[in-house]
């Protein structure tokens, strides 16, 4: 066999020559032993097609369980840490801002473990009191190592697996099941939960400014507001601020009574709503359980931005169904909605984390009063 150069390859390529290695020896050691067994086992055991069928039936089934094991390592993404992820430095504090203890719940699956989580943990979670990634379970163990990987060393991160579908119609579902989960693991250690997407950046300092003003013992939500299909509800990928009170009132009442009035039909379309969009069902859940539902507004201004920045701070680029079904800045010009203390900014790609992280933390102006 010829001499193979081992420098500079990974794990996942040294098992795969391995098992290379190991297939090739095994057709010639099957040779080897369907001869011996030819010569010594008695003579109408190997007769006509018995013969032929049993050393197919052998090699085809080392055939087979190479194949597999080499497809799934071949498939399986490699262990390393994003490269973004690895040129770029914890730009983010590791302590939690001043003000109510906020846990801080995104929603994410494991297609993003690689591309997004990192470089959400690099940036805005480290200002949260406690983070808990949810996530449907993943097919492949290793992605949850991956991230297990790169939490490690900070307690206040955890990662949760929830009940529900690989996709957009298991949102509730996941809602729901994580809501329980939270409410047994990490009860009266937070004030309010602030759940959100993976591509969503929090300015923490100001959520928690906006949150002191509230009691976490009132059922109670906050976030971008809308009215769609009957229901006003808040937008879930600007994120939503729930009270200790509120996640209390969602499990115990609407989803572990007799009655279960927050176990909404999500399946069939036809059933409850037109779509089975998670902000919507939770909406409708807290019209059921009487909450005071808040939106972002400040002074008139919004604070949560649901669609692209753009289209919030350029006229010309605001979002038609935004306009249409927004319960914002209904009595203030829409050029002069957005608030000069935003709380939250939503499909936010991993490069724009970084560049609002330093924007926000290190950039600074001179002569700022003048200016202003």
């Amino acid at each position: 066999m010829a001499d193979i150069d081992l420098h500079g390859m990974d794990t996942k390529e040294l098992l795969i020559i391995t098992l290379k290695i190991l297939f090739d020896r095994g057709l010639v050691t099957l040779k080897k032993y369907s001869q011996i067994l030819h010569q010594t086992a008695p003579s109408y055991f190997f007769r006509g097609k018995k013969k032929l069928q049993l050393i197919a039936g052998l090699a085809l089934f080392f055939i087979i369980i190479t194949a597999v094991v080499l497809l799934n390592m071949s498939w399986a993404p490699e262990k390393k840490i994003d490269p973004i992820f690895e040129a770029s430095p914890l730009l983010t504090p590791r302590k939690p801002v001043p003000g109510p203890r906020i846990l801080c719940v995104i929603g994410t699956y494991p297609k993003n473990f690689r591309t997004k989580l990192p470089h959400v943990i690099a940036t805005w979670t480290g200002r949260c009191d406690s983070v808990v990634f949810i996530t449907p379970k993943p097919k492949w163990k290793g992605e949850l190592m991956y991230v297990w990987d790169i939490i490690s060393g900070d307690m206040r991160y955890n990662l949760m697996e929830v009940a529900g579908s690989d996709d957009r119609n298991g949102l509730y579902e996941h809602l729901k099941d994580a809501l329980i989960k939270i409410l047994e693991q990490y009860e009266d250690t937070f004030d309010f939960i602030f759940k959100c997407d993976d591509d969503t950046y929090v300015i923490m300092e100001n959520l928690k400014h906006r949150l002191a003003q509230f009691d976490p013992d009132e059922k109670m939500m906050m976030g971008a507001m809308f009215f769609d299909q009957n229901t006003k509800y808040l937008s879930g990928g600007a994120g939503t601020a729930i009270s200790r009170a509120g996640v209390k009132a969602i499990v115990n009442e609407g989803l572990m009574s007799a009655s279960k009035p927050c176990k909404l039909p999500v399946r069939n379309y036809k059933q409850l709503f037109d779509q089975v969009d998670d902000d919507i069902q939770l909406g409708e859940c807290a019209k059921i359980l009487n909450f005071k539902i808040l939106s972002s507004e400040d002074d008139g201004h919004m604070t949560f931005f649901p669609f692209p920045l753009e289209t919030h701070i350029i006229s010309s680029r605001t979002d038609g169904w935004w306009k249409q079904h927004t319960l914002e800045c209904r009595e203030t010009p829409m050029d002069n909605c957005p608030s000069t203390y935003p709380v939250t900014f939503h499909y936010i790609s991993p490069i724009e984390m970084y560049k609002l992280e330093y924007l926000l933390y290190s950039a600074r102006l001179h002569n700022k009063q003048e200016i202003l």
